[in-house]
């Protein structure tokens, strides 16, 4: 898993480790599976990615991967066997948006060696850096379904959320009620394992943000709220890099031991 001394540096420091993305192709990936537990157990069901540059302070996507996996027999045997619950297979499969799909659906293995070749091919001559929400998920779903490595530069977005936006959101908030209602609009995390922090999912800090993301839970889809999302927190983060963010950076990293 990632470490965090990345993204609890002081802001300056965070955009400078950044490079401001010039000389590189950020590839935006998401990916939607059968389940959250892990490889040895559920298949991957969707893989989408954009390539996006940065010219003049813009990101500029020019090309996008996007493709549904056919489901194993392994998935089909599950589907068939598994109880009715709001979290089997075939509930997933209607949250992901499987069926919605007229195009051909491919071979799980086929999906992420055409991947990795759309990747090689659309990167030139730069350097990758792929921009995952949620590296540690997408990582060990795709390297564990297959034998294939995503030997890339890495930025976890939910990382950037929860260890510089939020932490600059909370410290504005202080004086700015702008950023207290930004705050509530994100609002804080369901999960059990946050212990009542912000929300650092994607479409909570793009509703913070004022991102549009009506259509949630397709890869594709997803992919181009994350580039959207970035962007917004980049551009908040550079205006304000001289913020003294250290306070929230260090209650959220108290929290989560």
């Amino acid at each position: 898993m990632e470490k965090h001394n990345r993204y609890t540096q002081p802001i300056k420091s965070f955009l400078n480790d950044l490079n401001d993305f010039q000389g590189k192709c950020l590839i935006f990936l998401d990916t939607e599976t059968t389940g959250l537990k892990g490889p040895k157990v559920e298949q991957l069901t969707q893989i989408a990615a954009i390539a996006v540059h940065m010219m003049n302070g813009e990101f500029v996507m020019f090309s996008s991967y996007n493709h549904k996996i056919e489901l194993t027999s392994k998935t089909w045997d599950r589907i068939e066997k598994e109880p009715d619950s709001d979290w089997n297979v075939k509930n997933v499969l209607k949250f992901n948006h499987y069926l919605e799909w007229d195009r051909k659906y491919i071979p799980e293995s086929k999906a992420i060696t055409s991947l990795l070749k759309w990747i090689d091919k659309v990167k030139g001559d730069k350097e990758i850096l792929m921009v995952i929400q949620n590296v540690w998920f997408d990582k060990t779903m795709i390297e564990g379904r297959s034998n294939k490595k995503l030997d890339f530069e890495m930025l976890d977005t939910k990382h950037v959320a929860q260890f510089q936006l939020l932490p600059l959101f909370q410290t504005l908030a202080e004086t700015d009620n702008k950023y207290k209602t930004i705050l509530s609009r994100i609002g804080t995390s369901k999960s059990n394992r946050d212990n009542g922090l912000l929300s650092s999912s994607l479409s909570n800090i793009a509703n913070g943000l004022g991102v549009n993301a009506d259509n949630p839970h397709d890869a594709l889809s997803d992919c181009l709220v994350l580039m959207d999302v970035l962007y917004e927190a980049y551009n908040l983060l550079v205006t304000n890099s001289n913020v003294n963010i250290e306070k929230y950076q260090q209650i959220c990293l108290a929290t989560k031991k």
